[in-house]
C-alpha cells in the first residue's frame, strides 16, 4: 500500500469516527477553532453532524482584535461556539446551531446572510446589552446570544456580524470528497 493511499485511508477513518461520535451523543473534547474555509475539516464536520438536516453550518470568518474563541460544545441536535471579548466580557457571544428556533418576541429584519431569514430580539439595553439574533434556513437555525458588558454595544455587534459566517453543507461535502480523494463522496 502506498503512503498516500494509507494516509487517505487514515484520514477517512478519522473522519468517519468523528462523524459517528459527533452524531450519536454529546461529548466534551477540545476542538480546533471552527474557521470558515479551513483545510482542517474535522471541527466543521462535527458541527454539521450535530444537526443532520441543517443546510448551513456556522463558522468563524475572522477573529477581530479583542475577541477570543473560548469553546466549542458539540452535542446531538446542538453545537455552540463560545467567544469572549476584552470589551464585552468573558461570555460576550454564544453562536448555537439548532434544528429549529422559537423567534417569539423577535423582529424580522433584512438578512445579511444568503439563504437565511434574520430576526432580532433585544432583552436588555442597560446596564449591559443582552439580545438574540436568529438566522433561520432549511433544516436549521443559528442563534447569536449576546451578553455584552459594554455601555456601547454597537461596535461589538458589528464585529460579530463580520466575525461569524456560514459554510453550506454542499461545500463541506465537496471539501471532504477532495480531502479524501473521493474515498468519502457523500459526507455529512
Amino acid at each position: 500500500m502506498s503512503a498516500s493511499r494509507a494516509k487517505r485511508g487514515a484520514t477517512a477513518a478519522l473522519v468517519l469516527l468523528l462523524i459517528t461520535v459527533g452524531g450519536g451523543c454529546g461529548f466534551d473534547v477540545e476542538m480546533a477553532r471552527p474557521d470558515c474555509g479551513s483545510e482542517e475539516l474535522s471541527t466543521l464536520l462535527v458541527i454539521a453532524q450535530s444537526v443532520h438536516d441543517a443546510r448551513l453550518v456556522p463558522c468563524l470568518e475572522t477573529i477581530p482584535a479583542g475577541w477570543t474563541f473560548t469553546r466549542l460544545d458539540a452535542r446531538d441536535n446542538r453545537s455552540t461556539i463560545e467567544l469572549a471579548s476584552d470589551r464585552g466580557g468573558d461570555h460576550a457571544l454564544e453562536v448555537t446551531l439548532l434544528p429549529t428556533c422559537d423567534t417569539a418576541g423577535a423582529v424580522r429584519i433584512p438578512s445579511d446572510e444568503q439563504l437565511t431569514r434574520r430576526f432580532e430580539r433585544v432583552d436588555r439595553l442597560a446596564p449591559h446589552y443582552e439580545g438574540t439574533r436568529y438566522y433561520l434556513f432549511d433544516g436549521g437555525c443559528v442563534t447569536y446570544r449576546f451578553k455584552l458588558d459594554s455601555p456601547r454595544p454597537s461596535g461589538l455587534l458589528n464585529e460579530a456580524t463580520v466575525m461569524v459566517g456560514f459554510v453550506t453543507r454542499a461545500e463541506l461535502r465537496a471539501a471532504l470528497a477532495e480531502a479524501t480523494n473521493g474515498v468519502i463522496e457523500n459526507g455529512p
